[in-house]
């Protein structure tokens, strides 16, 4: 693979994002992504690069460079996850709204799940019992905010979401169905739990649950 289509690829799937997703908002077809990425086209022109770029959430090609080989991790802890807080505590000043977290406030950290690309990935203790049977109590869920980011709310998933000071802060983790264009429905496993409907701009920041670590 061209090496300029590797950059790309590595840069698009760590965001979670399809090449279709990249092309339109790259102005440009699925096709041509698609031929920069397996190198079957020649280097695009610089504007094309600089629309891509853009695309993926950065300024300069360099930028998107050194997301790819600089990823945000601490010495010592490439290729792992950072356990930020338990649920339902808030995420506070861990979690900002550019997808970036502090590093020094983690708990821990564990190895990165296989098939998990998102470099912003982190997990999450689950306490309490609105999610059992599904996630057991000390079991860490690992969330994907560059997904949701992208993509908004997709119904039938499971989210981990911080609520705006406003409608009484607090993070949770529910199944997400879509009421209407303004309302989500949050739905716990546990059927002793109540469903809460609440509106999108009750939502400060939300990551979809893309895999766990079992409580051994």
């Amino acid at each position: 693979m061209h090496e300029l289509g590797e950059i790309i690829k590595k840069a698009r799937t760590n965001l979670g994002m399809s090449q279709e997703k990249l092309a339109s908002e790259a102005s440009v077809s699925r096709v041509s992504i698609q031929s920069i990425e397996t190198g079957k086209t020649g280097t695009p022109h610089a504007a094309t690069l600089i629309a891509i770029a853009r695309a993926l959430g950065f300024n300069t090609w360099g930028e998107v460079i050194a997301s790819v080989t600089q990823p945000p991790a601490p010495n010592g802890h490439h290729g792992q996850i950072p356990i930020l807080s338990q649920i339902p505590a808030s995420w506070g000043s861990d979690f900002e709204v550019n997808g970036a977290y502090n590093y020094e406030e983690a708990l821990s950290y564990l190895p990165m799940l296989p098939g998990v690309e998102d470099i912003r990935a982190f997990g999450l203790v689950v306490t309490g019992d609105s999610m059992m049977p599904r996630y057991q109590e000390g079991e860490v869920v690992v969330c994907s905010p560059s997904e949701w980011h992208n993509q908004g709310f997709e119904d039938g998933r499971r989210y981990a979401i911080r609520f705006t000071e406003d409608s009484g802060g607090g993070t949770t983790i529910k199944r997400v169905h879509r009421v209407d264009d303004d309302h989500i429905d949050l739905i716990p496993e546990n059927d002793r739990h109540p469903t809460r409907r609440v509106k999108d701009a009750d939502v400060v920041l939300a990551a979809v649950v893309v895999g766990r670590y079992v409580k051994e």
